[in-house]
């Protein structure tokens, strides 16, 4: 296994905020891309800490879900090696008004 967890829950957060998430990885690891599953993560790896850093910005309540002030949603990066193998790391969230 290349992560020591390959899912993270942030539990709840709120509507247009910036939250990090790091991935550890065991070993450096030979990254060949990172492909995310929306433009609302930017990934990073840094191979000296072996960690691989997703900058999230949660969107706001969709207009369908504002009556409830919630939503849940999962996201994904998906992690291409040069030996042509790949990982894919993801995460949860519930975003609620405040």
């Amino acid at each position: 296994m290349k992560w020591k967890s390959k899912h993270i829950s942030l539990g709840t957060i709120g509507p247009r905020t910036k939250h990090i998430i790091k991935f550890q990885a065991e070993e450096v690891l030979d990254i060949k891309e990172i492909m995310t599953s929306c433009g609302c993560i930017n990934p990073k790896y840094d191979p000296e800490t072996k960690q691989l850093t997703l900058s999230y910005v949660s969107a706001d309540i969709p207009i369908h879900l504002r009556g409830t002030g919630t939503y849940d949603t999962h996201k994904s990066v998906t992690v291409k090696y040069n030996n042509g193998e790949q990982d894919i790391l993801s995460f949860s969230v519930t975003v609620r008004n405040k």
